[in-house]
């Protein structure tokens, strides 16, 4: 039993067919329809290179489930005269019969133009239309999405918050269908990794984030916690930052690191897909220590670490040294050395701490709902450049003892 139905007239049985030329007797099915409450919706379909002869197709949606039988005595029709409709009434099948929908197009049917569609209810063609071609776009997003021939990334740069908000299941659902099938695939990657090394505050994370926005990346920061990976949403770039040997297990550790294959890495939810193109892990631990403390912390041998870690960069305050890995000596090999550091001076790096500090500060300041008038505005018009070294105080300054 089903509640829409479509009939095809001509049918060689069918009373309605008025003349050779395919003239229907519209209004006599229109009163059988009415007189079953029926929604109701019919289009003719012209002769053309795909259809030999005219013909009408009648959509029924009842409000009751009916045999087929049922409806086929409606209009003297047999019972194989009438078909189920595939899909949803008001939206697929209103677009199959103007050849509006995915197969008609795919197939080249002549459109049909949306004046000679006749119903009993409300029909905007151009709001469905264009509301379908949407939801096609994105169901072809989220199929790209699941194939890894787009990133979660990609996808929330492109799509609005309210197509987001409305289709999360999906978009988690070709996610894990992502991981899943790249688990099976093995994916190949093509990744660099960069190991960048030297004392707190010589500037490994900003040069870390500079080297990525140079070469156009997308860029996703691990977080703090058990699972560094949370919220990755495949960023062309990865930065670790301020790794230690004890942050990941061995295995992990050649996993993630892996120059060739992609790595299924543990998140919150699922299993993500983790095929980045660059990986930068930053840290205080000079790279020959960090292999070390590696081994030592996962009693491995070191011929399955070195050369994960295709460049090294050493920085100071003043310069930098490149080297990168020679796999036939497995020995990293100096580039370039002494190159002065543009990154991040004495001075660059004390103003940008006390800025930091001074905007703190202010949304401290006018998060407090009774401070007074006098004090707001003094907060304002001190916040007008936070260039300034230091943030000047006048004589009076109501907040001295």
């Amino acid at each position: 039993m089903a509640q829409n139905f479509e009939l095809i007239f001509p049918r060689e049985e069918g009373k309605y067919l008025v003349t050779e030329k395919g003239t229907l007797d519209k209004k006599k099915i229109q009163e059988i329809l009415n007189s079953h409450a029926c929604d109701w919706v019919m289009s003719p379909h012209p002769i053309d290179e795909r259809s030999s002869f005219l013909h009408w197709h009648v959509g029924i949606h009842t409000n009751s489930n009916n045999e087929y039988a049922t409806i086929g005595k409606w209009f003297g029709l047999k019972e194989n005269s009438v078909e189920k409709i595939k899909g949803k009434f008001t939206s697929s099948y209103l677009l199959y019969i103007v050849h509006e929908d995915r197969g008609s197009i795919q197939q080249g049917k002549t459109k049909i133009p949306y004046d000679l569609v006749e119903a009993n209810f409300t029909i905007d063609y151009n709001s469905l239309v264009e509301n379908t071609r949407r939801a096609e776009t994105l169901d072809d997003k989220l199929d790209k999405l699941a194939n890894g021939e787009i990133s979660e990334f990609d996808l929330y740069q492109s799509e609005s918050v309210s197509v987001l908000r409305k289709n999360l299941k999906r978009i988690s659902d070709a996610l894990v269908t992502r991981s899943k099938k790249a688990k099976v695939q093995g994916k190949e990657r093509d990744m660099q990794v960069v190991y960048i090394t030297g004392k707190a505050r010589t500037g490994k994370s900003y040069l870390a984030k500079r080297l990525a926005k140079e070469a156009g990346y997308s860029v996703y920061e691990t977080s703090n916690g058990k699972n560094p990976f949370d919220d990755y949403m495949g960023q062309d770039a990865v930065i670790v930052d301020d790794i230690r040997a004890s942050d990941f297990k061995f295995n992990e550790f050649l996993k993630i690191t892996d120059n060739h294959m992609s790595a299924m890495v543990s998140a919150r939810y699922h299993n993500i897909d983790l095929n980045c193109k660059c990986m930068y892990l930053t840290s205080v631990v000079p790279l020959s220590e960090f292999y070390e403390n590696l081994r030592k912390e996962n009693d491995e041998a070191s011929e399955q670490i070195t050369g994960r870690i295709g460049m090294l960069i050493e920085v100071d305050k003043k310069t930098f040294d490149i080297s990168v890995y020679n796999d036939e000596t497995m020995t990293y090999e100096k580039i370039a050395r002494g190159l002065p550091n543009p990154i991040l001076t004495d001075k660059d790096i004390q103003r940008m701490n006390v800025n930091e500090r001074k905007k703190m500060a202010v949304n401290m300041f006018k998060g407090i709902a009774d401070l007074s008038d006098y004090t707001a505005d003094y907060v304002d018009k001190h916040q007008m450049s936070l260039t300034d070294d230091f943030m000047p105080v006048p004589d009076d300054d109501p907040f001295e003892d």
